[in-house]
C-alpha cells in the first residue's frame, strides 16, 4: 500500500500546477510562499483571474522573485517531462 501511495504522490510531481487552481497546500511548498502567502493567493483567486506573474505581484508580500519561483515551480515538471521524452525518442 505505501508503494501505490508513494507511486501516486510521484506521479503527481510530473505534472504542472497551476496557481489558479492549485491547493493551499501545494502553493505554501513553493519556495518563498508558505502558509500566509499561500492563504493570499487562493483568497485573492476568488475575485482575480492569476494569468501571470504580473498578477501574483498585487497580492501582498510577493514580489517579483517569489512570482517567478511560483511559475519556475509550475514549469519545471513540463521540462522535465519533455527532458524524459526526448530521451526515450534518440536511438541509441
Amino acid at each position: 500500500m505505501k508503494k501505490i501511495v508513494a507511486l501516486v504522490l510521484g506521479v503527481g510531481f510530473l505534472f504542472a500546477m497551476d496557481p489558479q487552481t492549485a491547493s493551499k497546500e501545494e502553493l505554501a511548498a513553493i519556495k518563498g510562499v508558505g502558509e500566509k502567502k499561500a492563504e493570499a493567493i487562493v483568497k485573492f483567486r476568488e475575485t482575480h483571474p492569476i494569468q501571470g506573474e504580473k498578477d501574483l505581484m498585487m497580492i501582498e508580500g510577493i514580489d517579483l522573485q517569489t512570482a517567478q519561483n511560483i511559475y519556475d515551480d509550475v514549469k519545471e515538471p513540463q521540462k522535465e517531462e519533455k527532458k524524459e521524452e526526448k530521451k526515450e525518442e534518440t536511438p541509441r
